[in-house]
């Protein structure tokens, strides 16, 4: 099991949205200034197609003469891939004209213009020179050093040893998705103010990080509310996020804005790491955590109900060592009436064995003939042959749960994963739940590997006074989108399947929650409209099993009727997969429940535009059916021989 066990778990928070830097702005401004200012000689140079690299200069500064000639050899390369390379002269002393001979006696064959501040002031850049890499979108994936050859007062004209621009630039004209970093230039000062606790850095850790890491919280034993915790931890901190494990946000940024993105921007995670190398400076009036933050350990605010999957003075046992099959706890709906759900929260007992909690809502009546499609798959024998106990009372759970029909009579309620809680619906919708219904908590148990531990995980609420007598319409629809029999990964192999759902009538799509295991190598989702290119709308390159967070679009993602929600899945058995071991890879994988299995769901959640329930319901029906015919699940008849 990786690092979310050990103190690394550091930076896992859910943001005070309003915190949370514009980045569509941010690269909107970005290419304004890329693709409009006027190269200093006049030239013109197309828009680029795949990447910008952009270097900050001094005229004059030993270090712009020497790199001047690699960035020429940049633009005959990689300009004829589609990726323009720029140098930005900061010289407000210099005209046009002077920086124009200087670009000419250099021989820059490449855009070159002259920054009025904007530039700087835009890009934060402290050095020169200082490398800019911009990926297609105009998305900052990497600020810092071009390559170590040259050091200040050290000239060197052996090859260089680390190069971080040309190795991705190289990636970029492959198309391969680039991971943000930063490094540390070297060469003249254009900026050297420090960087402010009470203003920079405060900010980055209350609004993202202290949620978790507080008082009470799922990462209390790593409390960060105030400087001098801050301040202990900030070496790990350095590292945790210059690795890109934390903060855990695994999507890639361009392809729209998420109302839950806890990323550091490029320029984040340099200023931190500033912040530290420059011993930490505070303010005399440090600021700490809110008292809003601190108050109250539900992050929904004051829960209306709280509820446990086990009663008052129960807990489940849970072993130190081995592996746990999923485990059901069924209770009665706590309401004595109907209830309008509007947001919820599911907190653990036993945060170091708990890996994730799915919360479901099932009707009493729901009662239907046990479909043995995991025996016939040979998935329960797999488990059995690892001393796992399957009964027909777990089999007949999960198949109510993730088996055909599933959604006439199984509503998916709330979840918990290492970086999410919370549950909040979209404004004006939520979820009915009736008085005789039942709450299901799916946990899956992680043993620690060194002691038994006991568990009563908690459902929080917060509910409306009454339930809205058109709740069919404002209720969001939740679909499992994955394969059951289909995957199929042979020892040392990739595979990679996609699924198709049909929008029936305009739609709009919220949030999309992807799953798999430890195989899983990627996921991508696209909008398919009939005669226009696909467009994706979530993208995830490296996916980690560790964080598997709801993702939560900004502004939902208008469906027309006719479109086609496409859900790639990919997976990795091969030595190419980090995350698994050499035996692991000389065994195939299908699927199943457990980690050594694999799945593939993303629990995409969208409400229709139409106010006909009756049109709801129609194409409701469409979905499933099309949904089903692409699992391959057994009939009926042959689940019953």
């Amino acid at each position: 099991m990786r690092l979310f066990l050990s103190i690394f778990w550091l930076l896992a928070c859910v943001s005070n949205l309003w915190a949370m830097p514009n980045r569509a702005a941010w690269r909107a401004q970005a290419e304004h200034l890329i693709v409009l200012t006027a190269d200093v000689q006049g030239r013109e140079f197309p828009a680029p197609e795949k990447g910008t690299l952009l270097v900050f200069m001094i005229p004059g500064c030993p270090l712009a003469n020497l790199y001047s000639k690699r960035l020429s050899e940049f633009a005959d390369v990689y300009g004829a891939h589609g990726i323009q390379v720029q140098v930005v002269l900061v010289s407000e002393a210099r005209s046009d004209e002077d920086l124009a001979k200087w670009s000419r006696e250099r021989k820059m064959e490449m855009k070159v213009v002259h920054d009025d501040g904007s530039f700087q002031k835009h890009f934060q850049a402290a050095i020169s020179p200082e490398a800019f890499l911009l990926d297609n979108k105009f998305e900052l994936v990497y600020r810092g050093l071009i390559d170590d050859q040259y050091a200040p007062g050290r000239p060197n004209f052996q090859a260089p040893t680390d190069t971080p621009v040309k190795d991705r630039l190289q990636k970029m004209v492959k198309g391969e998705t680039i991971r943000p970093s930063f490094s540390e230039a070297k060469g003249c000062v254009l900026n050297s103010s420090p960087v402010s606790f009470n203003r920079t850095i405060a900010p980055l850790i209350y609004e993202r990080c202290a949620t978790c890491h507080r008082p009470g919280d799922i990462q209390s034993d790593i409390p960060l509310v105030n400087y001098a915790e801050i301040a202990a931890w900030a070496p790990t901190l350095v590292e945790r996020i210059n690795e890109g494990y934390m903060p855990p946000w695994r999507a890639h940024h361009g392809y729209g804005e998420f109302s839950n993105d806890v990323a550091l921007t490029v320029n984040e995670m340099w200023a931190f790491k500033k912040w530290v190398d420059s011993g930490l400076p505070v303010e005399p009036d440090a600021l700490e955590a809110s008292e809003d933050l601190l108050r109250s350990v539900w992050r929904l605010g004051p829960p209306d109900k709280i509820v446990g999957m086990l009663p008052e003075g129960e807990s489940y046992a849970v072993p130190a060592e081995g592996i746990l099959p999923y485990q059901h706890f069924v209770i009665d709906s706590p309401f004595e009436k109907d209830t309008w759900v509007l947001a919820t929260e599911v907190r653990p007992g036993a945060r170091d064995v708990v890996h994730h909690i799915n919360v479901f809502i099932k009707s009493k009546n729901t009662d239907r003939p046990l479909v043995r499609f995991l025996k016939r798959s040979g998935a329960s024998r797999r488990l059995e042959a690892r001393g796992q106990e399957v009964d027909g009372d777990s089999l007949n759970m999960i198949l109510d749960l993730y088996g055909f029909k599933l959604e006439k009579q199984i509503k998916f309620l709330s979840d918990f994963n290492p970086a999410e809680s919370v549950t909040r619906f979209p404004k004006g919708k939520g979820l009915l739940l009736r008085k005789e219904d039942q709450i299901i908590f799916e946990v899956h148990y992680t043993p620690n590997g060194y002691t038994p531990r006991e568990d009563r995980s908690l459902l929080a609420f917060k509910v409306a006074a009454e339930v809205p007598e058109d709740w069919r319409l404002r209720e969001p629809i939740t679909h499992i989108g994955g394969h059951l029999g289909q995957i199929n990964i042979e020892a040392g192999k990739k595979q990679s399947l996609f699924l198709d759902i049909p929008i029936e009538s305009d739609a709009d799509l919220h949030s999309l929650k992807p799953h798999m295991h430890y195989r899983g190598k990627s996921f991508r989702a696209e909008l398919i409209i009939p005669n226009q290119p696909a467009r994706t709308l979530l993208f995830l390159p490296q996916w980690d099993y560790d964080f598997q967070l709801p993702y939560l679009f900004k502004d939902p993602i208008f469906m027309p009727k006719g479109s086609t929600l496409r859900l790639n899945y990919e997976w990795d058995n091969s030595k190419d997969n980090p995350f698994l071991n050499d035996g692991q890879i000389q065994q195939p994988a299908r699927f199943g429940f457990q980690t050594d299995d694999e799945m593939s769901m993303a629990f995409p959640t969208y409400t229709y535009r139409t106010q006909d329930a009756r049109e709801i319901e129609a194409a409701e029906l469409q979905v499933r059916a099309a949904i089903l015919r692409q699992v391959k699940l057994p009939s009926l008849a042959d689940a019953e021989e």
